[in-house]
């Protein structure tokens, strides 16, 4: 039993994610921005952060937030989400990475995020394997 169309909801589900896509790519200057706000917190909390929205730095097609720590490295980027919000992800993971909403509390989100590393840091510490991507 195949499928020879698409439902209802596959449509609008397909449609909602490149509105995502569409609303993150046209508004650079705001993930940018979020993103300048999370740094000086994170630096703060001991993490260095280094900045790939600069072309003199590394040109990429989306800005990122590198952080890195004692063997702990992760890459964030902001992404838009439904009902026109924005949040914290975990670039690699894209909108599974999920981290926290912005816009609100910039401290309270660097938390989370420390929080977050904390937790990686501690798995590699111990040996913990990290579950692979897509699995």
């Amino acid at each position: 039993m195949g499928r020879t169309s698409l439902t209802g909801y596959e449509v609008r589900r397909r449609l909602r994610s490149r509105y995502l896509r569409w609303r993150t790519e046209q508004h650079r200057e705001t993930v940018i921005r979020y993103l300048d706000e999370l740094a000086p917190v994170l630096e703060e909390l001991e993490w260095r952060c280094v900045r790939t929205d600069r072309p003199e730095i590394a040109r990429v097609g989306q800005p990122l937030l590198r952080i890195h720590g004692e063997g702990v490295v992760t890459t964030l980027n902001v992404l838009a989400v439904p009902k026109g919000g924005w949040g914290f992800h975990e670039a690699a993971k894209g909108r599974g990475g999920f981290l926290f909403p912005c816009g609100g509390d910039v401290a309270h989100a660097a938390q989370v995020v420390d929080r977050f590393l904390r937790a990686r840091e501690e798995d590699a510490r111990w040996g913990v394997p990290r579950p692979r991507e897509g699995s």
